[in-house]
């Protein structure tokens, strides 16, 4: 995926069952909605943890032209394990 530097809107939904851990490289982002409703503050983080059905709306400011990784971890959260992962690269130009 090719993006620009501008800021990017990403609807993360998690239709699985298992919790899904949601990484973009280290980068700084905001999830400013839950489930559609505005959140009354953005949350500044790094990662975001989605349960089953959850939606989020995440902004992100892509720092500089480059590839980074976005991945998903899927955690069984009862024995403390990740049972999976997925990722793709996103190149900014």
């Amino acid at each position: 995926m090719s993006v620009s530097t501008s800021p990017l809107l990403i609807r993360a939904t998690n239709v699985g069952y298992q919790w899904a851990m949601v990484r973009l490289d280290g980068l700084v982002f905001e999830v400013i909605a839950s489930d559609g409703r505005p959140l009354p503050a953005p949350i500044i983080t790094t990662e975001s943890l989605i349960a089953p059905g959850g939606r989020y709306d995440i902004l992100l400011t892509m720092p500089a032209s480059g590839q980074y990784r976005a991945s998903v971890d899927y955690d069984n959260i009862c024995y403390s394990r990740t049972l999976g992962s997925a990722s793709t690269t996103v190149t900014v130009v």
